[in-house]
């Protein structure tokens, strides 16, 4: 009744689901939203990036661009920027209403929604690295952002605009996550929080003038 098909035996192992691992995921980027937040203290800013990996396993990161009054976040512009260099665009130009599609916790479903997006930069190869991340408050750690590179060529942001021929950070990165998996930052964690990333110790890219002129970019045709 039933003959072997080993493309579906493969599909078994590749169901999706979302990312509940540190490592290493390539994939591209399902859509990343302009968000916004009024506060009595202010408005914050910032981004949803939505990531798809290639084996359909999903994750959803925050970056926060600024905080409440106006004061920008360093570390978020810095990932903004580390992000358009993986992905090899000048600029993600302005966010414009798009429909997509998000899990809605009351139904247990992802239902359409209308957000402001950067649709410029949807469906553009990335690469992540993760660490899990256990809070005080959570039932179990959640993965964080912890590094991005182009899957292409596994270089990251600071190697793009150094022009290195060959990848070597990546794999830095991945021998720190291998011994760190976990950052537990609950106040009864023993694990010490971890060192800068080693994005931030060569020094994240910043906006320039003359981008044409110094970096490579180029539209990746997938």
């Amino acid at each position: 009744m039933f003959n072997i098909n080993p493309a579906a035996a493969k599909a078994y192992d590749q169901r999706g689901g979302y990312i509940s691992q540190a490592g290493k995921y390539t994939g591209k980027i399902e859509s990343l939203i302009w968000h916004v937040k009024d506060s009595q203290s202010g408005q914050s800013q910032g981004v949803f990036l939505n990531f798809i990996s290639d084996d359909r396993q999903k994750a959803r990161f925050y970056i926060n661009t600024s905080y409440h009054g106006g004061t920008q976040n360093e570390r978020g512009i810095a990932t903004i920027n580390a992000l358009l260099s993986v992905v090899r665009e000048r600029s993600s130009c302005d966010p414009v209403p798009c429909t997509i599609k998000e899990y809605d916790k009351d139904l247990k479903q992802e239902v359409d929604v209308q957000r402001e997006c950067f649709a410029r930069l949807h469906g553009k190869p990335l690469g992540i690295v993760v660490q899990m991340v256990h809070e005080d408050g959570q039932e179990r750690p959640k993965p964080e952002l912890y590094s991005l590179f182009e899957p292409a060529t596994e270089m990251t942001a600071s190697e793009i605009h150094n022009r290195a021929t060959e990848p070597a950070q990546l794999g830095k990165v991945l021998a720190y996550i291998a011994d760190n998996p976990l950052y537990d930052k609950r106040r009864s964690g023993s694990v010490p929080p971890p060192p800068k990333r080693q994005e931030q110790q060569t020094g994240q890219p910043q906006p320039q003038d003359d981008i044409d002129d110094d970096i490579p970019f180029y539209h990746l045709v997938v």
